[in-house]
């Protein structure tokens, strides 16, 4: 249904445009085919985590940027669970190991735990990516 009814006419207005980032919260590793297929301006694509990432790397891989959206939910808690930040951080930075890359959190609409968690994930982020 997706390739028949959503996706001709998202490419027929990715024609109008230079280079195309796409995607947003939807699984995209049961559809990489059609999707590289319509849109041969894809440039970027988002990969949110209920994709298989290690897949999506594989079908990525130079030809596309991997953008990489950890679970924005794992910064919305009270107490910020750092080993499962840590964990999700290092499946993404396997998975787009071959890739070009960015990282982008995205979809954050609360931080209970205040400002300081987001500066302790940017640090952790820094450190697992080592920059």
């Amino acid at each position: 249904m997706f390739n028949e009814l959503y996706l001709p006419y998202i490419a027929e207005g990715c024609r109008m445009f230079g280079h195309i980032y796409y995607g947003c919260c939807e699984r995209l590793d049961d559809r990489w085919e059609y999707i590289k297929a319509a849109i041969p301006n894809l440039r970027a694509v988002c990969v949110a985590p209920w994709n298989d990432i290690y897949k999506m790397g594989e079908y990525i891989g130079k030809d596309y940027v991997y953008s990489g959206k950890p679970n924005p939910a794992y910064l919305s808690v009270e107490n910020a669970d750092y080993d499962l930040l840590e964990k999700e951080l290092r499946q993404i930075k396997e998975a787009s190991k071959s890739c070009s890359f960015e990282l982008i959190v995205r979809d954050l609409y609360t931080v209970k735990g205040g400002t300081g968690v987001l500066r302790k994930w940017t640090a952790l982020a820094r450190k697992v990516f080592e920059c």
